[in-house]
């Protein structure tokens, strides 16, 4: 409904995915808003996470993707006013919680599950929001790409008022953590004075080969016995012709 989630008055923006289906498979009743966050208070007039889970290869993977209420109301790093104000970081900090908590209950199921939470989270990767949202501070759950494999000078995605800050960031599971990730931060928006938009895209691959069904005892032992059938009954039949 019109500005009722959040983001600029009569801009409605949302979180979407864009995928090609040639690639990979959504999930049939996967798609959905992150459950609880359309009666929570920390999503009042803000953007709902969108929930999906795709399959590649025969893996599926769940994708959290995230737009966190912005850091409106903020004094400035360097002002006045010190420690400077957080604007919004209470509710953010609400909102990660309660995506930590959703993915923590799909790990509770699966451990070994895959899952990304992603997105414009409006916060320092250290700050308390984050911490909430990987869980660092008390289980940690997530691990943040970018922090793991960039180095500091390449951990921005925006700038404001001349400070390169990492707002947007790819946090996955243990389990991708084990397929050969990869992230890339791509500046070809932040400090430029020509630009598609105001934040620079996050880019994250993963190496996940073809599964191949392992066939179980029972459905061996049926092949090995057809196996044998068939190379008894060419004998025979071979035997036959000879005489």
């Amino acid at each position: 409904m019109n500005n009722t989630s959040g983001g600029e008055p009569g801009a409605n923006i949302r979180t979407a995915f864009l995928y090609n289906p040639d690639r990979v498979d959504l999930v049939p009743g996967s798609l959905m808003t992150l459950p609880g966050s359309d009666s929570d208070p920390a999503f009042d007039n803000a953007r709902k996470p969108l929930v999906g889970t795709f399959v590649f290869n025969g893996h599926e993977v769940t994708i959290v993707n995230n737009h966190f209420t912005s850091k409106g109301g903020s004094s400035p790093l360097f002002g006045t006013v010190q420690p400077s104000i957080n604007g919004g970081e209470d509710k953010r900090v609400a909102q990660a919680t309660l995506v930590n908590s959703f993915i923590e209950g799909l790990l509770s199921d699966n451990p070994t599950a895959n899952i990304i939470a992603l997105g414009d989270l409006n916060e320092f990767q250290f700050m308390a929001p984050l911490l909430a949202l990987t869980g660092l501070t008390t289980n940690q759950i997530l691990t943040n790409l970018a922090q793991l494999q960039l180095t500091p000078e390449d951990l921005f995605s925006f700038i404001f008022e001349g400070n390169a800050q990492l707002l947007d960031h790819i946090l996955i599971s243990s389990q991708l953590l084990q397929q050969n990730p990869l992230i890339d931060i791509v500046h070809l928006n932040s400090g430029l004075l020509e630009f598609f938009a105001d934040h620079d895209p996050v880019l994250a691959s993963f190496l996940l080969p073809q599964l191949v069904d392992i066939p179980t005892v029972s459905s061996l032992l049926l092949f090995l016995v057809g196996f044998f059938l068939l190379v008894a009954l060419s004998r025979k039949r071979s035997l036959a012709l000879r005489s």
